[in-house]
């Protein structure tokens, strides 16, 4: 991966799953939502089900994985932002998510 991946979460089907390929190991990725902080979350889970991370925050401008020490997500990020500057600074509820404030896995210098 050279650059940010656009990550399709249906956010009319929750929870929604994303299932790809990092570093040769599939990779599984949940999104939830969080009605009550209105606010959605992340989780992965590796190929044989097992968590790797559980419940991490999708805010606006955030690497949700900043902080995350394990070999599965080693270079891994997952940051919500508005890449056509509509909503820039809103968060990632349910009024922007997946409209114009979208998910995407970055690539991470550790």
């Amino acid at each position: 991966m050279t650059g940010p991946t656009f990550l399709a979460f249906d956010v009319t089907k929750l929870p929604s799953t994303v299932t790809l390929e990092w570093q040769g190991r599939k990779l599984s990725i949940v999104c939830r939502r969080n009605p009550q902080m209105d606010r959605y979350t992340l989780d992965i889970y590796d190929a044989s089900g097992a968590p790797i991370v559980f419940g991490r925050v999708l805010a606006y401008g955030r690497d949700a994985l900043f902080g995350v020490a394990h070999v599965h997500t080693s270079g891994l990020g997952v940051m919500p932002f508005d890449p056509a500057w509509e909503d820039d600074g809103k968060d990632a509820g349910a009024e922007t998510f997946m409209r114009t404030v979208l998910p995407y896995l970055i690539p991470r210098w550790e």
